[in-house]
């Protein structure tokens, strides 16, 4: 336990391939969950952990830039250090992380887009952000691209190449993606560093519809109370995207009442 919530390699993920601490930020260690088993709190669910394969891979954070990636799927392309593509930019999170942990295993890989693209899916300030830090790399061509990120240079250019004849005939060869609204072709070109990450955790403290943290016997725990991400039991093996938002909202508003009316 004490190594899934401080340190997020949990069992069945190969050393060392997952960044970062636990959650989308860097002070997220999950110290109220453990605080809560040391008197005798239950857990459930705790291996079902999801991860956000577009991670600061330096830091293990969901930075702003980090959101790119996530934003950008029909305008851009994922390649890993040979230049070329390993998967649909479209296919899920799950998908994107477990190929990049199980098949390619070594950190990081890159989104690949260009001048006209990002002012579809991100701001300046953001692009600006990532430039100054060293986060996205910048160059007048994919070759200085590509040297400058420690990308094979042929096999990048070889690739932006199949990719825009697939955006002309609006038909993936590779990777049948549905949705392609961009060629690669005006510099400056762009490469964003990415890895995935420990994003959220379906497991947690096990506690009943009224927010009651359960012991071990499953009988509530006088005067604890927990809602949110410290919980499990909520979404299953797989959280969709935005569920936790009403899951906090929802049972925070609940576990907040019960507890003020004691």
């Amino acid at each position: 336990m004490l190594r899934v919530f401080l340190r997020p390699e949990p069992t069945g993920f190969p050393k060392g391939l997952i960044a970062g601490p636990l959650g989308s930020h860097q002070n997220l260690i999950g110290t109220r969950k453990l605080i809560s088993e040391d008197i005798g709190a239950a857990t459930t669910q705790v291996s079902h952990i999801q991860l956000y394969p577009f991670a600061n891979p330096y830091k293990g954070i969901v930075d702003r830039p980090a959101l790119i990636p996530f934003t950008n799927p029909t305008y851009a392309i994922y390649v890993w250090k040979d230049g070329r593509r390993f998967i649909s930019e479209l296919a899920t999170r799950k998908e994107c992380a477990d190929y990049m942990m199980f098949t390619l295993k070594e950190k990081p890989t890159f989104s690949i887009f260009d001048e006209k693209a990002w002012p579809n899916f991100t701001k300046e300030a953001v692009m600006e952000e990532g430039l100054k830090g060293g986060r996205i790399i910048k160059a007048d061509t994919l070759e200085e691209l590509a040297a400058k990120a420690g990308i094979d240079p042929a096999g990048l250019k070889d690739t932006v190449e199949r990719y825009n004849s697939y955006v002309e005939t609006g038909t993936d060869l590779e990777y049948g993606k549905p949705k392609m609204l961009n060629k690669i072709e005006k510099p400056p070109f762009y490469a964003l560093p990415q890895w995935p990450s420990v994003h959220h955790t379906m497991g947690g403290l096990q506690v009943n519809v009224n927010t009651q943290v359960l012991d071990n016997k499953g009988n509530a725990i006088p005067g604890l109370y927990a809602a949110g991400e410290c919980t499990g039991g909520i979404h299953g093996a797989c959280r969709l995207g935005s569920v936790a938002i009403p899951d906090c909202i929802v049972f925070g508003r609940r576990a907040g009442k019960n507890a003020a009316a004691r």
